[in-house]
């Protein structure tokens, strides 16, 4: 019998200050490999110089200065092949995205960087985010600033660091606007497909329609949306429309009623139905229920 392969993990409080935000930037240098390992923690990867074979679900593709990925937490990944290979990892907790979530997600590049491009991982190889030297040399600058409010804590460090982050997430999900790869066209459309949802969430939807804006035929569009969010359309939808819900009834005064409305719910009998099947409580409760624990 084989034995398993031993994942290093890298725990939270062994990189992230405790008693600061929860980023943290760690420059690193690999000289020929950098066994499996995993983190409990995202991380936005920048090549800064070299190259190397990065292992993921036992795939491999070649890495190269300029180029960006992210590994989300708990992912097992490896480096091989590296030579003179150097890389920043931006490290930070996903939650910390809450406060400007919903605003990154109406772009198509963010969707594309963060979610779609590590599930096309192996099979679209030109389909990750690569930087010319201008724009590597402005991310970099970005990153240094990230560092400098870390290291300096001056006051006010806490929303200038999470500003310098956003302004960084920001421009690479505009800039992969500009990757002209197949690959990287094809990763795009779909992410333009789920910036369309989160905007318009409360309109009725069609397959075939959201088929056309990823330029994919209403079956083939179907499989890709279903492998890369793991939910159907409507499933991701509802997510979306559920969410809008729960942020309505906990920080508004709007009636049920109207609540289902503006989340596109016609019946706001079903919208009480599905809401319950999902959250576990009726709209009214789950407002009754945040208030109390306010």
């Amino acid at each position: 019998m084989k034995s398993r392969r031993k994942i290093d993990v890298f725990a939270r409080a062994h990189v992230i200050a405790q008693d600061g935000p929860p980023i943290a930037v760690v420059p690193s240098a690999h000289l020929k490999k950098f066994r499996q390992h995993k983190h409990e923690f995202d991380e936005l990867v920048i090549v800064t110089s070299g190259q190397a074979m990065h292992i993921r679900n036992n795939e491999a593709r070649r890495v190269t200065k300029g180029d960006v990925f992210f590994v989300p937490e708990n992912q097992p990944h490896s480096y091989e092949s590296a030579n003179k290979f150097n890389i920043i990892n931006v490290i930070y907790d996903h939650t910390l995205l809450d406060v400007g979530f919903n605003d990154l997600r109406s772009l198509p590049g963010y969707h594309a960087i963060f979610l779609l491009e590590p599930e096309y991982f192996g099979h679209l190889d030109s389909g990750r985010l690569h930087l010319n030297p201008s724009e590597l040399e402005w991310a970099l600058t970005l990153i240094r600033k990230i560092e400098t409010e870390l290291s300096a804590r001056n006051p006010g460090y806490l929303l200038a660091t999470m500003s310098s982050l956003f302004q960084l997430l920001v421009y690479l999900s505009r800039t992969y606007t500009n990757t002209h790869t197949s690959g990287a066209q094809q990763v795009y459309r779909m992410g333009t497909v789920l910036s369309f949802l989160e905007e318009n969430f409360a309109e009725k939807m069609s397959v075939p329609a959201l088929a056309k804006i990823a330029h994919l035929s209403p079956r083939q569009f179907h499989r890709v949306f279903c492998q890369v969010t793991g939910v159907t359309p409507h499933q991701y939808q509802l997510q979306l429309q559920l969410k809008y819900a729960r942020k309505l009834l906990r920080n508004s005064d709007l009636n049920i009623g109207t609540i289902s409305e503006k989340c596109g719910f016609d019946d706001g009998c079903y919208f009480s139905k599905v809401f319950r099947k999902n959250v576990g409580a009726s709209p009214r409760a789950y407002r009754s229920l945040d208030s109390h624990n306010a």
